[in-house]
């Protein structure tokens, strides 16, 4: 099995994919790790804690930070900042440096407490196998014009992440939200068995059932069977200084990075160099396909003993 730690803000697609991750036997969910976002790290705690009790499940949630590591929160979301994240980061040590196993990060959230365990425990950040990353945009935003939130929400910290020398894998939303875009949270959860769309129904208020669209839960599917998606290797930076354009993840996708004189007189591109290259961006797939799959995991669970099980 592989083994997972989950980092997570408290959007309502990260309920759907946890659930799921927890009801695959391919999986083995050390446990979930909150952080700020669109909603505070401790409601997104909270809701975590209230889904697993829904699930019968057990497994450790740590309230992470609560705030952006070097400026003031730009998003309004409760009134939590007063968590550090080093519990979370403490706790994301621990498991790593006692796991015999590869251990993967699914990030779906700020990058906030990968950051603080990069900072002050290296020796366990050195563990992790990789970072999924499921987020950041190279056309459009979620939160304004060009920024994906959960870059937005703590962009120093994300452009830090990239360049600590992790394998980092991204899947923005560029990938997971155009045609077919139109399954909605509402009629994916109205799916799940009873207690937990009941629990889904509760945490999530209807407007936000009825206008977000799934995202993370593709996660799952690469964490599953990784070689059934392609990633690209390219150079990814984000944008900290623009006035319209600041949480914007850049991309070199072009691999040629401004101009440069050659020694013959003439002026010409510049390539991007391999050492440069820093994130694996998953290339196009068969959205389609994967949706299908995750819909009809979806709707074959069931429940028995207390624990998930595909029918």
């Amino acid at each position: 099995m592989r083994k997972v730690i989950f980092d997570v803000d408290g959007d309502a697609d990260n309920l759907l994919t946890v659930s799921a991750a927890l009801c695959d036997p391919s999986l083995d969910v050390l446990g979930i790790t909150t952080v700020h976002g669109m909603d505070s790290a401790a409601d997104a705690a909270e809701h975590i804690r209230a889904l697993l009790d829904g699930m019968s499940v057990s497994r450790p949630v740590i309230e992470g930070a609560g705030a952006p590591l070097m400026r003031e929160r730009m998003v309004p979301a409760g009134d939590d900042c007063g968590s550090t994240g080093v519990e979370a980061a403490d706790w994301m040590a621990g498991r790593l440096l006692e796991s015999a196993e590869p251990v993967t990060v699914c990030l779906l959230g700020a990058a906030t407490n990968l950051i603080l365990l990069y900072r002050n425990r290296p020796e366990a950040f050195a563990r992790i196998e990789r970072v999924l990353f499921m987020g950041g945009s190279f056309a459009f935003g979620t939160i304004n014009a060009s920024a994906c939130h959960k870059v937005y929400c703590d962009a120093e910290a994300m452009q830090l992440l990239m360049h600590t020398g992790v394998p980092f894998y991204m899947m923005p939303i560029d990938e997971t939200s155009d045609i077919p875009r139109g399954i909605e949270i509402q009629s994916l959860m109205q799916k799940l068995p009873g207690s937990l769309w009941q629990h889904m129904a509760r945490l999530c208020p209807p407007p936000v059932r009825a206008n977000r669209y799934l995202h993370t839960p593709y996660a799952v599917e690469v964490l599953r069977e990784p070689d059934a998606f392609s990633f690209r290797k390219v150079k990814c930076e984000v944008e900290l200084h623009g006035t319209l354009t600041y949480g914007m993840t850049v991309a070199y996708l072009n691999d040629f990075d401004g101009v440069i004189d050659w020694p013959d007189g003439h002026r010409g591109r510049r390539d991007v160099g391999d050492e440069e290259r820093n994130v694996w961006y998953v290339q196009p797939f068969d959205r389609k396909t994967v949706l299908e799959r995750i819909l009809h995991r979806v709707e074959t669970l069931e429940w028995k003993g207390g624990t998930c099980e595909h029918a």
